[in-house]
C-alpha cells in the first residue's frame, strides 16, 4: 500500500483544530467546506485509481518489465528556467517521453487509454471538447499562467503524482504546516522505508507511461523538488543524466517569494501578504547548496549545470550541450525547432519585476549567505529589481 494514511489523518486534524501558528486562514464556512470535500471525496479518488492500477496489473502486466532508458531529470530552483528547458526539449518526442497534466491526474494505464479515445473522438469531432477545456484554463488561470502556464495539454512537473498517494511537496499549498516540510528536502528527512515507499510507487508510474507512450525513448522529467532528491534518483534511477538549471539568486528567491503568495492566495486564500518569507528563503538556499554539493561528487557524465542566461540567450546552443552529454543526436525537424527558439531569443522581453525592497530578506543578505553561488556563476550582484518571468 502507497497511500500515506498517517499523513493524510495528521493534516486532516490540524485543519479542523486550527491552533498552530503557521499560515492558515480562519476556519471560514468556505474553508469548511473545501476540508469536508477534500478529506471526504480524495480518498474516494485514490481508492477509484487503486482499483485502476489493478486493472493494469491484469490487462497490461508487460508494463512491469519496461526499461526506463538513461531518464533525464531537469532540477533547479523554482524560477530558474526548469520550466522553458523540460518544455523545448518535450518538443523532441522521437527522443523523449513525459507527462503532460492530464497524465498525471490520470496515472494508470486503463485511464489514459480510455481517455485517449475520447480524446480521438474530440479530434474527429473538430476539437470542440479540447477548445472549450483550454478557453477556460485561459480565462481561469489567466494570472497564474503569467508566472508558469498551466494546462492539461501541457508537459507538467511529475512531482504531481506523489499527490496520488499524499507524498508530496505541493501539499503544502492546501496545507502549509511543518509536517510536508520532509517532502523538501527528500534526500535528508525522508526515511529508507517512506523513501522506498514513494520512489517506487514514482517508478512504477513512469513505467505504467512508458507502456502507453510506447517506443524506445528516454523519459524526461522536470520537477523542482528534485533538487533535493538526487541521491534518491541516482539510486532508483542508475544511469540517468540530471540538468541542473542556475540562475542569479536575486532574480529568483523574489520571484519564489511572490509566486508562493500567489498560489497561497489561490489555495486558502491567505490575506498575509508574503508570507513565510523565511523559510522560502532557506529552502532557496537548499536549492543551490544541495544539489550542487551532490553532483559535485558525481560523475561528470551523469549532469549538466546550465545557466539561466546562457538558455535564455542561446536556447540552441544550451540543448546542443545537454543532447551531448546525454549522447543523443538533434534530428533535423527539432532543430528547425531550435532554429525558431533561437530567433524568439533575440527578441525575448520577460513580463515580471520584483524588487526586493518588498521583502524582508536583503539583497546583502543574500549576496552573503551565497556568495560561493555568485563567484562559482559570476552572478551580477548589482541586480536587484531585475524582471523575471
Amino acid at each position: 500500500m502507497y497511500f500515506d494514511f498517517r499523513t493524510f489523518l495528521r493534516l486532516a486534524c490540524l485543519s479542523f483544530l486550527n491552533n498552530r501558528k503557521e499560515i492558515l486562514p480562519p476556519l471560514t464556512a468556505k474553508r469548511v467546506v473545501f476540508l469536508i470535500v477534500f478529506f471526504t471525496i480524495f480518498p474516494v479518488i485514490q481508492l477509484f485509481n487503486a482499483f485502476c492500477f489493478l486493472l493494469d496489473d491484469i490487462f497490461f502486466p508487460e508494463y512491469r518489465d519496461m526499461e526506463i532508458k538513461a531518464p533525464v531529470f531537469i532540477v533547479g530552483n523554482p524560477r530558474s528556467g526548469t520550466t522553458f528547458i523540460h518544455r523545448l526539449m518535450s518538443m523532441d518526442e522521437e527522443h523523449f517521453f513525459f507527462f503532460k497534466s492530464w497524465e498525471i491526474m490520470f496515472p494508470a494505464i486503463i485511464q489514459k487509454k480510455a481517455l485517449s479515445v475520447i480524446g480521438d473522438i474530440d479530434r474527429l469531432l473538430g476539437g470542440i471538447f479540447s477548445s472549450r477545456v483550454k478557453r477556460f484554463e485561459s480565462r481561469r488561470f489567466h494570472n497564474f499562467n503569467k508566472m508558469h502556464q498551466t494546462g492539461l495539454f501541457l508537459p507538467e512537473e511529475d512531482d504531481k503524482l506523489l499527490m496520488h498517494i499524499f507524498s508530496s511537496f505541493d501539499l503544502v499549498w492546501f496545507f502549509p504546516f511543518k509536517e510536508v516540510d520532509c517532502f523538501s528536502r527528500f534526500d535528508q528527512l525522508v526515511g529508507p522505508r517512506e523513501r522506498k515507499r514513494i520512489m517506487t510507487f514514482y517508478k512504477n508510474c513512469i513505467k505504467r507511461q512508458a507502456y502507453f507512450k510506447g517506443g524506445n525513448r528516454h523519459y524526461l522529467s522536470k520537477t523542482p523538488y528534485s533538487s533535493l532528491k538526487i541521491d534518491s534518483l541516482y539510486e532508483y534511477f542508475p544511469g540517468c543524466k540530471v540538468i541542473y538549471m542556475a540562475r542569479n539568486p536575486l532574480e529568483v528567491i523574489p520571484s519564489m517569494i511572490n509566486m508562493a503568495h500567489e498560489i497561497w492566495r489561490a489555495t486558502i486564500d491567505i490575506k498575509v501578504k508574503y508570507p513565510l518569507q523565511d523559510i522560502i528563503y532557506k529552502t532557496a538556499k537548499l536549492y543551490y547548496n544541495y544539489p550542487l554539493a551532490r553532483l559535485g561528487r558525481a560523475p561528470q557524465s551523469s549532469y549538466e549545470i546550465i545557466n539561466y542566461k546562457d538558455l535564455i540567450s542561446a536556447p540552441g546552443r544550451a540543448i546542443q550541450t545537454v543532447y551531448r552529454k546525454a549522447g543523443l543526436e538533434i534530428a533535423p525537424k527539432y532543430q528547425k525547432i531550435l532554429n525558431e527558439e533561437e530567433k524568439k531569443s533575440a527578441t525575448y522581453n520577460s513580463r515580471h519585476s520584483y524588487s526586493l525592497d518588498q521583502f524582508r530578506i536583503t539583497r546583502e543578505q543574500i549576496i552573503s549567505d551565497l556568495q560561493d553561488i555568485f563567484d562559482r556563476f559570476g552572478f551580477d550582484t548589482q541586480e536587484s529589481a531585475k524582471k523575471v518571468n
